[in-house]
């Protein structure tokens, strides 16, 4: 009985630090909710995607914060750069989050999920060094995704591929671009 009234003591002289502390992380969220830095932040998922891989160019219409914890990608396609009306593949919404307990160790994981070519697309993607780009090894789960001839599986066959691709694709590589 003593130590629940000496909790009760404790937490009654400490409520309004308490409640300080929750107004802070909930005025937080909100500040960077609403200062997102959304043009930055394009900006620099498109240097890096031309620094991964220079044949390709990444358009992006608007990037938003994903709650919990990740960023929404809206309007996304992804071209060769001789020929951007060729589209690998055109995603209207890709959400990507960090898995939290690999930050937290240093390391690099990220898990993603969208509606790409009238489908849908779930994944990891593991980076070994810890920055964006090779080596990495990825897992995929695609749903309903439509191919034609100038997406991106047509592009890894090199042949013209038409339907709706359902599967899940694993991929590593020791390269620096991908």
């Amino acid at each position: 009985m003593q130590k629940d009234e000496q909790m009760k003591i404790f937490i009654s002289r400490n409520k309004r630090y308490f409640f300080y502390g929750i107004y802070s992380v909930i005025l937080l969220i909100a500040l960077l909710y609403i200062r997102f830095p959304s043009d930055a932040f394009k900006e620099y998922l498109q240097e890096t995607s031309s620094r991964v891989s220079p044949e390709n160019v990444l358009i992006l219409r608007e990037v938003k914060p994903a709650f919990p914890a990740g960023i929404k990608l809206l309007g996304t396609v992804l071209s060769p750069k001789e020929n951007i009306d060729k589209k690998y593949f055109s995603a209207s919404r890709i959400i990507i989050r960090p898995q939290i307990w690999a930050c937290l160790t240093g390391g690099l994981d990220l898990n993603f999920l969208g509606d790409v070519n009238e489908g849908f697309l779930k994944g990891s993607v593991n980076f070994r060094e810890n920055r964006i780009g090779g080596p990495f090894e990825t897992s995929i789960e695609i749903k309903g995704m439509h191919v034609d001839g100038a997406s991106l599986p047509s592009s890894f066959t090199g042949f013209d591929l038409n339907g709706i691709l359902s599967g899940v694709l694993s991929f590593q590589t020791q390269n620096e671009q991908i």
